[in-house]
Order: C-alpha cells, then structure tokens, then sequence
C-alpha cells in the first residue's frame, strides 16, 4: 500500500501520545502544550485535558473493539 509507512509511524505516534496522557497529570500536560495554544490559558487546557482523559476508558474499550490493531494499555 501506498504510504504505508507513514500511515504505521503516524498511528504509533497517536498510540504514544495516548500513553503519555494516560500516565500524566493533566496539569503536567497543559504546561507542556500551553505554547501550543497561544491565548488559551493553562486552567483551561487542563479542563479539557482532564475531560479527555476522563473519557479514555471508553476510548480504549472501542478500540479494542472496532481497532484490535492499535490496542494500548
């Protein structure tokens, strides 16, 4: 397949991001993408990065059931 594999180190880079998240504070997160989001404060950042890792539960579930090949911890 074309593109293969970028589409495999893209897909990787998600899985790890996902991982990074799942095992840091949202406030630690937030300080390292603040310069991301010039105009967005921190405290809103990690509202919205805590909403998401609230929700990573069901993330993983459906991809290990929809995706089995990009399970993750």
């Amino acid at each position: 397949e074309k593109n293969s594999d970028k589409v495999e180190k893209f897909t990787r880079a998600i899985v790890k991001a996902m991982e990074f998240v799942n095992t840091h504070k949202a406030e630690e997160i937030a300080k390292i993408l603040a310069p991301s989001f010039n105009g967005t404060s921190e405290a809103s950042l990690t509202t919205a990065i805590q909403a998401y890792k609230d929700i990573l539960p069901l993330v993983r579930r459906l991809t290990r059931q929809y995706i089995p090949c990009l399970d993750f911890a």
